[in-house]
């Protein structure tokens, strides 16, 4: 006839083990987790601002910081900017960028 069952469900230590893993498992990819940094976000459309204005008045323009476009909106300088452990690097002629 009827029994009751008592093994229905999870018991109380089953659900704080499954919770403890889950924490561990969460404790171990915030390292990974990289927060966004303002200034590395903004940057590629300052960056393409100066350049098309640069472009548009064939004149030189310059950004804050300090890369410089001739009339035809090419880069004079190559070089490397870095926000926190990333990086955008600009190639010189075109002005191309490569985020890391």
């Amino acid at each position: 006839m009827d029994r009751h069952r008592q093994d229905d469900g999870f018991t109380l230590g089953e659900l704080c083990i499954a919770v403890w893993i889950l924490g561990i498992l969460t404790l171990c990819t915030l390292p990974f987790v990289q927060p966004k940094i303002p200034e590395y976000c903004t940057f590629p459309d300052a960056y393409l601002s100066v350049q098309s204005q640069a472009i548009l008045e064939s004149s030189p323009g310059k950004t804050k910081e300090n890369i410089e476009f001739n009339e035809h909106g090419n880069v004079n300088l190559a070089r490397t900017l870095r926000f926190g452990s990333r990086e955008i690097i600009i190639e010189l002629g075109t002005g191309r960028l490569v985020f890391r």
